[in-house]
């Protein structure tokens, strides 16, 4: 844990040959409000490195000197001095300058605690021994009233992290006292926000303790003294903070049963009074993020919905769609509320932005987008009645007998397919709240629903499994060999659909990025693009999009008729972690563990199969399920040639 304290540089002497200050710090005041350091438990090493604005990377000189006085610190420094480079010597420069004319006034001591307590009716700590291992000279506004907050301000880059034990002593009055996340102090909480507040300060302390026993456990050792010390004190906080939730759940329901109307005791004209009421507008959000958020919060509390509620109040506190989302999954269901469904509504929502993120990323949610045709949408469980071959009609004169049809028919029902998809993250990504963690955590689960979604909607050789998976749009399509010829290939492919009548409105074409790319670069003998309209990522040929997918098989080009392939969609993605779980690190796991179970399975099959341990490596696994489904309307709805014969395109 790294501290700094700030205080106002009174010079007492300046040295302009030897570039030297000799000064009084006053007794600082930490970082923090209502922090105390006794100057007196300073412990350091001289020389101490003198930095320039708390930039490691920017010392000017160091201290020499440095003697505890009831006063403050008082310090003895000199500033370096350069020729070259001129970089150096202007920085140096500058420096001293700055010192010496007043403009920089303040000094920041970068210290680690040793022993410290916390200070009682306060949330103050008080620093009794700690250890100075670096001087910075910071800029001060000339305002003599400026805050410890304005001050920081200037010296925002964060000193190197340190190690090391620290102890903490005890209160006199015998009592332990346990620190709670600090607070602004805008105004004071009710029982429900000091509720959050503890729980949140559980759910950290927990994860400390719970790092303490991995980590002796990783080592196949038990704890020594220090580590010992640190469990116990943090068994016995955790406990004592609970005890505290319960106090304020007591009083909190003690208040509820005294609780009197509002209106009572005011007049008749303040009780009809009405006002304006004011809303905050929510915070606008990028696609996805706000599920991540819910995944990050679901993550980090291992699971457990209570205390996820209480991670996202207290890192999200504006986002009250996330609350209730958190809030709606913690309250069970029943049959005496008629609206406890409309709690899913606003889960809804954040798994809709989820999917609309997705869209555009999968070869599915690209039909429908962009002028690209859309899939032919039905619900699941639902038999159609398909015509497979189209019916006869003809014109009849005046007592002559009408032709008959004999249209063929086909039944289609596509009922529930699951789509599991399991990414990993570590314990570290899971405690940041910053857009960068986000935006991490919605593209990793992105990745790992598109991934699987697309290969199984293009990749040939999935025949499909019975209810468990469906087969590809491409699966049992003969593709033609190719001429050599693009643009005869292409046209080539359309022979059955015009033959079948089918509507050619619906058309799209589908390829790899790689055939894309030999596509955009066909030249005519006159040194024109034959596909101008085509490259790497898409496009389209004659007025017909091309969708580019890594999935598509390799070196096939494909036509479709999206108005020929059945979908089936609840557009919901359902979420759920684990750190308690075991996984195989592999896209196909099954394959791997019945690879180890045959017989004359040797010992890289075993280790393939070895399963990793969530909580041994530190990690969180998400599980995002969708329920999706699909199946061509025809069995013309696709056709396809390989572009690699007779010498490829």
């Amino acid at each position: 844990m790294n501290q700094k304290a700030y205080s106002r540089l009174v010079l007492k002497s300046v040295d302009e040959e030897q570039r030297a200050i000799t000064g009084i710090a006053s007794t600082p005041s930490a970082d923090r409000m209502g922090d105390i350091v006794r100057p007196e438990g300073a412990k350091f090493t001289l020389p101490i490195p003198l930095l320039w604005q708390h930039d490691r990377d920017q010392p000017i000189g160091e201290v020499v000197s440095a003697r505890v006085t009831t006063e403050g610190i008082e310090v003895e420094a000199k500033l370096a001095r350069a020729d070259a480079p001129s970089q150096l010597a202007a920085r140096l420069e500058e420096a001293w300058q700055s010192i010496k004319l007043g403009l920089v006034r303040g000094l920041s001591i970068g210290f680690r605690p040793i022993k410290y307590s916390f200070i009682e009716d306060s949330d103050g700590v008080e620093f009794t021994e700690w250890d100075f291992y670096e001087l910075s000279a910071v800029t001060i506004p000339a305002n003599a009233e400026a805050s410890i907050t304005n001050i920081k301000s200037f010296a925002e880059q964060a000193v190197a992290s340190g190690t090391g034990h620290v102890q903490k002593t005890e209160p006199a009055s015998g009592l332990k006292s346990v620190k709670i996340n600090p607070e602004k102090k805008v105004k004071t909480m009710n029982y429900q926000e000091m509720i959050k507040r503890l729980m949140a300060t559980i759910a950290e302390k927990q994860a400390e303790r719970d790092s303490i026993q991995k980590a002796v456990a990783e080592e196949n050792r038990t704890k020594d003294a220090s580590e010992r010390e640190a469990f116990d004190t943090l068994n016995d906080e955790i406990k004592a903070l609970q005890l505290e939730v319960k106090d304020l759940q007591d009083l909190e329901n003690q208040n509820i049963k005294s609780a009197k109307p509002a209106t009572e005791g005011h007049p008749e004209s303040v009780k009809q009074f009405s006002g304006i009421a004011v809303h905050k507008a929510p915070e606008k959000l990028e696609k996805g993020i706000a599920f991540a958020r819910f995944a990050g919060a679901l993550g980090a509390a291992k699971g457990d919905l209570h205390t996820a509620k209480a991670i996202a109040e207290s890192r999200f506190p504006e986002d009250k769609r996330l609350h209730h989302v958190l809030k709606s999954a913690v309250t069970a269901g029943n049959t005496q509320d008629p609206a406890w469904a409309g709690n899913l509504v606003e889960y809804q929502e954040i798994s809709n932005d989820f999917i609309e993120f997705l869209r555009p990323r999968t070869v599915i949610g690209k039909f429908g987008t962009d002028g690209i045709p859309a899939l032919r949408s039905i619900p699941f469980n639902v038999t159609i009645k398909g015509q497979a071959a189209g019916g006869t009609a003809g014109w009849v004169g005046e007592g002559k007998h009408k032709p008959l049809t004999n249209p063929g028919f086909s039944t289609v029902n596509l009922g529930w397919f699951k789509l599991a998809a399991i990414t990993a993250a570590s314990d570290e990504l899971l405690r940041f709240s910053n857009p960068s963690a986000e935006r991490l955590i919605r593209d990793d689960l992105a990745a790992a629903v598109i991934e699987e979604m697309d290969s199984a909607f293009l990749d040939a050789s999935n025949s499909g499994v019975a209810n468990v998976k469906p087969k590809s749009i491409t699966n049992g399509v003969v593709a033609a060999d190719g001429t050599g010829d693009a643009e005869a290939d292409i046209q080539a492919l359309w022979v059955n659909a015009v033959a079948a009548n089918y509507d050619l409105s619906s058309a799209v074409y589908l390829t790899t990025p790689a055939v894309a790319l030999k596509l955009a670069g066909l030249k005519t003998a006159a040194d024109n693009r034959v596909f101008p309209d085509v490259s790497i990522f898409g496009g389209s040929i004659g007025g017909i999009p091309l969708i580019v997918s890594t999935q598509a098989d390799e070196d096939i080009f494909t036509l479709a008729f999206a108005g020929e392939i059945y979908l089936a969609d609840d557009g919901i993605v359902t979420l759920d972690a684990s750190r308690e779980a075991s996984l195989i690190m592999d896209d196909n796991p099954q394959g791997l563990v019945d690879a180890a179970a045959a017989v004359g399975g040797d010992l890289d099959d075993v280790k393939a199969a070895r399963y990793v341990s969530m909580w041994q490596t530190n990690q969180i696994a998400f599980r995002a399920e969708r329920y999706v489904n699909w199946a061509k309307r025809r069995q013309l709805a696709v056709a396809s040639v390989d572009t690699s014969k007779a010498g490829g395109w």
